[in-house]
Protein backbone atom coordinates (compact mmCIF):
# COMPACT_ATOMS: atom_id res chain seq x y z
CA UNK A 1 0.00 0.00 0.00
CA UNK A 2 2.84 2.51 0.75
CA UNK A 3 4.23 1.63 -2.15
CA UNK A 4 1.44 2.26 -4.23
CA UNK A 5 0.96 5.37 -2.57
CA UNK A 6 4.96 6.06 -3.48
CA UNK A 7 4.04 4.92 -6.89
CA UNK A 8 1.42 7.21 -7.31
CA UNK A 9 3.60 10.62 -5.70
CA UNK A 10 5.91 9.87 -8.27
CA UNK A 11 3.98 9.73 -11.74
CA UNK A 12 2.49 12.90 -10.62
CA UNK A 13 5.94 14.41 -10.07
CA UNK A 14 7.04 13.16 -13.91
CA UNK A 15 3.30 14.59 -15.13
CA UNK A 16 4.00 17.28 -13.84
CA UNK A 17 7.71 18.04 -14.54
CA UNK A 18 9.19 16.02 -17.43
CA UNK A 19 5.91 15.19 -19.50
CA UNK A 20 7.44 10.94 -19.71
CA UNK A 21 6.14 10.86 -23.52
CA UNK A 22 5.37 13.03 -26.24
CA UNK A 23 1.17 12.37 -26.03
CA UNK A 24 1.77 12.87 -22.29
CA UNK A 25 3.82 16.03 -22.73
CA UNK A 26 1.51 17.68 -25.27
CA UNK A 27 -1.41 16.79 -22.20
CA UNK A 28 0.78 18.11 -19.96
CA UNK A 29 1.52 21.52 -21.69
CA UNK A 30 -1.90 21.84 -22.38
CA UNK A 31 -3.01 21.34 -18.67
CA UNK A 32 0.09 24.01 -17.47
CA UNK A 33 -1.16 26.47 -19.95
CA UNK A 34 -4.96 26.48 -19.26
CA UNK A 35 -3.58 26.63 -15.48
CA UNK A 36 -1.54 29.23 -16.03
CA UNK A 37 -4.58 31.32 -17.78
CA UNK A 38 -7.16 30.85 -15.45
CA UNK A 39 -4.62 31.52 -12.65
CA UNK A 40 -4.12 35.19 -13.69
CA UNK A 41 -7.46 35.91 -14.11
CA UNK A 42 -8.08 35.09 -10.60
CA UNK A 43 -5.47 37.74 -9.48
CA UNK A 44 -3.89 34.98 -6.79
CA UNK A 45 -1.17 36.90 -4.83
CA UNK A 46 1.04 33.38 -5.26
CA UNK A 47 3.83 32.06 -6.87
CA UNK A 48 2.17 29.77 -10.00
CA UNK A 49 5.37 27.23 -8.77
CA UNK A 50 4.08 27.29 -5.49
CA UNK A 51 0.62 26.73 -6.79
CA UNK A 52 1.58 23.96 -8.75
CA UNK A 53 3.53 22.28 -5.67
CA UNK A 54 1.00 22.81 -3.69
CA UNK A 55 -1.82 20.78 -6.11
CA UNK A 56 0.18 17.88 -6.69
CA UNK A 57 0.73 17.56 -2.55
CA UNK A 58 -3.44 17.67 -2.35
CA UNK A 59 -3.50 14.99 -5.31
CA UNK A 60 -0.90 12.59 -3.66
CA UNK A 61 -2.76 13.04 -0.18
CA UNK A 62 -6.18 12.43 -1.54
CA UNK A 63 -4.90 9.34 -3.31
CA UNK A 64 -3.22 8.18 -0.58
CA UNK A 65 -6.40 8.99 1.62
CA UNK A 66 -8.25 6.66 -0.64
CA UNK A 67 -5.98 3.89 -1.05
CA UNK A 68 -5.27 3.89 3.10
CA UNK A 69 -9.60 3.72 3.89
CA UNK A 70 -10.70 2.28 0.93
CA UNK A 71 -8.88 0.52 -1.81
CA UNK A 72 -6.49 1.23 -4.73
CA UNK A 73 -9.03 2.01 -7.32
CA UNK A 74 -10.51 5.06 -4.95
CA UNK A 75 -7.27 6.19 -4.72
CA UNK A 76 -6.85 6.86 -8.11
CA UNK A 77 -9.72 8.49 -8.15
CA UNK A 78 -9.52 10.70 -5.75
CA UNK A 79 -6.53 11.92 -7.25
CA UNK A 80 -7.52 12.46 -10.46
CA UNK A 81 -10.10 14.13 -9.23
CA UNK A 82 -8.10 16.92 -8.17
CA UNK A 83 -7.83 18.36 -11.30
CA UNK A 84 -11.51 19.55 -10.96
CA UNK A 85 -10.46 21.47 -8.22
CA UNK A 86 -8.63 24.38 -9.64
CA UNK A 87 -11.31 24.81 -12.70
CA UNK A 88 -14.06 24.93 -9.79
CA UNK A 89 -12.36 27.30 -7.33
CA UNK A 90 -10.85 29.44 -10.34
CA UNK A 91 -14.91 29.88 -11.53
CA UNK A 92 -16.24 30.66 -7.57
CA UNK A 93 -13.17 33.27 -6.91
CA UNK A 94 -13.45 35.04 -10.99
CA UNK A 95 -16.98 35.31 -10.47
CA UNK A 96 -16.08 37.12 -6.64
CA UNK A 97 -13.66 39.43 -8.44
CA UNK A 98 -15.17 40.25 -10.92
CA UNK A 99 -18.66 41.67 -9.17
CA UNK A 100 -15.87 43.63 -7.30
CA UNK A 101 -13.86 44.66 -10.45
CA UNK A 102 -17.28 45.95 -12.11
CA UNK A 103 -18.13 47.77 -8.67
CA UNK A 104 -14.98 49.75 -9.31
CA UNK A 105 -14.55 50.66 -12.52
CA UNK A 106 -17.13 53.70 -12.77
CA UNK A 107 -15.48 55.43 -10.00
CA UNK A 108 -11.99 54.19 -11.78
CA UNK A 109 -13.24 55.95 -15.10
CA UNK A 110 -14.47 59.50 -13.03
CA UNK A 111 -10.79 59.44 -12.06
CA UNK A 112 -9.31 58.54 -15.50
CA UNK A 113 -11.42 61.61 -16.31
CA UNK A 114 -10.87 63.95 -13.66
CA UNK A 115 -6.94 63.23 -14.90
CA UNK A 116 -7.29 64.08 -18.06
CA UNK A 117 -8.87 66.95 -17.13
CA UNK A 118 -5.77 68.26 -15.24
CA UNK A 119 -3.29 67.63 -18.34
CA UNK A 120 -2.50 64.23 -17.51
CA UNK A 121 -1.40 61.92 -20.56
CA UNK A 122 -3.79 59.10 -20.36
CA UNK A 123 -0.74 56.66 -19.07
CA UNK A 124 -0.48 59.09 -15.92
CA UNK A 125 -4.34 58.55 -15.94
CA UNK A 126 -3.78 54.64 -15.40
CA UNK A 127 -1.14 55.41 -12.86
CA UNK A 128 -3.33 57.83 -10.81
CA UNK A 129 -6.00 55.17 -10.67
CA UNK A 130 -3.40 52.26 -9.47
CA UNK A 131 -2.53 54.55 -6.78
CA UNK A 132 -5.88 55.19 -5.64
CA UNK A 133 -7.77 52.16 -6.23
CA UNK A 134 -7.97 48.98 -4.34
CA UNK A 135 -7.93 45.34 -5.55
CA UNK A 136 -8.92 43.69 -7.74
CA UNK A 137 -9.10 47.01 -10.17
CA UNK A 138 -5.66 48.03 -8.67
CA UNK A 139 -4.08 44.83 -9.55
CA UNK A 140 -4.96 45.18 -13.59
CA UNK A 141 -4.73 48.39 -14.15
CA UNK A 142 -1.18 47.88 -12.66
CA UNK A 143 -0.63 45.08 -15.01
CA UNK A 144 -1.90 47.94 -18.35
CA UNK A 145 0.67 49.98 -16.95
CA UNK A 146 3.26 47.40 -16.81
CA UNK A 147 2.49 46.45 -20.03
CA UNK A 148 2.80 49.94 -21.42
CA UNK A 149 6.44 50.52 -19.67
CA UNK A 150 7.35 47.32 -20.77
CA UNK A 151 7.21 48.08 -24.72
CA UNK A 152 3.34 47.25 -26.02
CA UNK A 153 1.19 49.88 -26.84
CA UNK A 154 -1.72 50.88 -25.12
CA UNK A 155 -4.21 49.08 -27.93
CA UNK A 156 -2.37 46.15 -27.02
CA UNK A 157 -2.26 46.52 -23.02
CA UNK A 158 -5.82 47.23 -23.21
CA UNK A 159 -6.56 43.99 -25.38
CA UNK A 160 -5.09 42.01 -22.67
CA UNK A 161 -7.36 43.72 -20.17
CA UNK A 162 -10.20 42.12 -22.40
CA UNK A 163 -8.44 38.76 -22.68
CA UNK A 164 -8.24 38.31 -18.98
CA UNK A 165 -11.96 40.14 -18.02
CA UNK A 166 -14.52 38.82 -19.48
CA UNK A 167 -17.25 41.14 -19.00
CA UNK A 168 -20.07 43.45 -20.60
CA UNK A 169 -18.41 46.71 -18.82
CA UNK A 170 -14.92 45.92 -19.80
CA UNK A 171 -15.91 45.05 -23.13
CA UNK A 172 -17.34 48.74 -23.99
CA UNK A 173 -14.74 50.31 -21.88
CA UNK A 174 -11.63 48.93 -24.25
CA UNK A 175 -13.73 49.42 -27.66
CA UNK A 176 -14.63 53.09 -26.64
CA UNK A 177 -11.04 53.65 -25.63
CA UNK A 178 -9.51 52.12 -29.01
CA UNK A 179 -11.41 53.51 -31.20
CA UNK A 180 -11.09 56.72 -29.87
CA UNK A 181 -6.97 56.77 -29.71
CA UNK A 182 -7.41 55.39 -33.67
CA UNK A 183 -10.16 58.28 -34.55
CA UNK A 184 -9.38 60.89 -31.95
CA UNK A 185 -11.21 63.23 -29.67
CA UNK A 186 -11.72 64.18 -26.09
CA UNK A 187 -11.40 60.91 -23.81
CA UNK A 188 -11.72 62.77 -20.76
CA UNK A 189 -15.63 62.99 -22.07
CA UNK A 190 -15.45 59.97 -23.08
CA UNK A 191 -14.61 58.06 -19.63
CA UNK A 192 -17.78 60.07 -18.34
CA UNK A 193 -20.16 59.07 -20.53
CA UNK A 194 -18.80 55.12 -20.28
CA UNK A 195 -18.97 55.71 -16.24
CA UNK A 196 -22.52 57.07 -16.83
CA UNK A 197 -23.87 53.88 -18.84
CA UNK A 198 -22.09 51.34 -16.77
CA UNK A 199 -23.87 52.58 -13.35
CA UNK A 200 -27.20 52.92 -15.37
CA UNK A 201 -26.26 49.17 -15.99
CA UNK A 202 -26.03 48.44 -12.62
CA UNK A 203 -28.55 50.09 -11.42
CA UNK A 204 -31.16 48.25 -14.01
CA UNK A 205 -29.46 45.08 -12.64
CA UNK A 206 -30.08 45.35 -9.68
CA UNK A 207 -33.39 46.18 -10.46
CA UNK A 208 -34.11 42.96 -12.51
CA UNK A 209 -32.35 41.12 -9.60
CA UNK A 210 -35.23 42.87 -7.36
CA UNK A 211 -38.18 42.22 -9.49
CA UNK A 212 -37.10 38.06 -10.81
CA UNK A 213 -35.89 37.35 -6.65
CA UNK A 214 -39.68 35.43 -6.39
CA UNK A 215 -38.74 33.60 -9.41
CA UNK A 216 -35.38 32.01 -7.78
CA UNK A 217 -36.76 31.46 -4.61
CA UNK A 218 -38.87 29.40 -6.14
CA UNK A 219 -36.65 27.65 -8.13
CA UNK A 220 -34.54 27.23 -5.12
CA UNK A 221 -37.47 25.42 -3.03
CA UNK A 222 -38.80 23.39 -5.87
CA UNK A 223 -35.11 21.87 -6.15
CA UNK A 224 -34.93 21.70 -2.23
CA UNK A 225 -38.17 20.68 -0.65
CA UNK A 226 -38.43 17.38 -2.46
CA UNK A 227 -35.38 16.42 -1.81
CA UNK A 228 -35.74 17.62 2.14
CA UNK A 229 -39.16 15.46 2.17
CA UNK A 230 -37.44 12.84 1.17
CA UNK A 231 -34.71 12.57 3.10
CA UNK A 232 -37.23 13.32 6.28
CA UNK A 233 -39.65 10.31 5.44
CA UNK A 234 -36.99 8.19 4.94
CA UNK A 235 -35.18 8.98 8.21
CA UNK A 236 -38.85 7.97 9.90
CA UNK A 237 -39.67 5.20 8.20
CA UNK A 238 -36.76 3.68 5.85
CA UNK A 239 -39.74 1.03 4.14
CA UNK A 240 -41.76 3.73 3.48
CA UNK A 241 -40.30 3.66 -0.18
CA UNK A 242 -39.64 0.21 -0.74
CA UNK A 243 -42.19 -0.14 -3.09
CA UNK A 244 -40.84 2.28 -5.26
CA UNK A 245 -37.16 1.04 -5.06
CA UNK A 246 -38.26 -2.50 -5.95
CA UNK A 247 -40.65 -2.00 -8.80
CA UNK A 248 -40.14 -0.93 -12.49
CA UNK A 249 -42.86 1.02 -12.78
CA UNK A 250 -41.86 2.87 -9.17
CA UNK A 251 -38.19 3.24 -10.46
CA UNK A 252 -39.50 4.86 -13.97
CA UNK A 253 -41.89 7.19 -11.84
CA UNK A 254 -38.70 8.26 -9.54
CA UNK A 255 -36.68 8.54 -12.93
CA UNK A 256 -39.56 10.91 -14.18
CA UNK A 257 -39.82 12.99 -11.23
CA UNK A 258 -35.84 13.39 -10.95
CA UNK A 259 -35.94 14.41 -15.14
CA UNK A 260 -39.34 16.98 -13.93
CA UNK A 261 -37.53 18.54 -11.09
CA UNK A 262 -34.09 19.69 -13.24
CA UNK A 263 -36.61 20.23 -16.19
CA UNK A 264 -38.35 22.70 -13.47
CA UNK A 265 -35.28 24.55 -12.13
CA UNK A 266 -33.78 24.72 -15.67
CA UNK A 267 -36.86 26.75 -17.37
CA UNK A 268 -37.26 28.61 -14.27
CA UNK A 269 -33.72 29.86 -14.38
CA UNK A 270 -34.02 30.84 -17.94
CA UNK A 271 -37.40 32.57 -17.23
CA UNK A 272 -35.19 34.87 -15.06
CA UNK A 273 -32.42 35.11 -16.50
CA UNK A 274 -32.66 38.47 -18.47
CA UNK A 275 -30.04 39.62 -20.95
CA UNK A 276 -29.52 43.47 -21.84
Amino acid sequence: MKFFSFVMFFLCICLLTLGLATPLSVVYWRLIKYLRLEYDKVGIHMNFKIFLLLFVLLMYILGHIGVVLVNHFLGSFLSLLVFLIPSVIFRFVQRIRLSKFELQLPDALFLCSNSLKAGFSLLQAFEMVVREMNSPLHDEFERIVKDIRLGLCMEEALQNLRMRIKSDDVELFVTAVIIQLQMGGNLAELFQTIAGVIKERRRIQDQVKTMTSQGRLTGIVILVLPIALWFIVNTLDPNFFEPLNNNPIGVMIIVGAIVMEVLGVIMIRKICSIDF
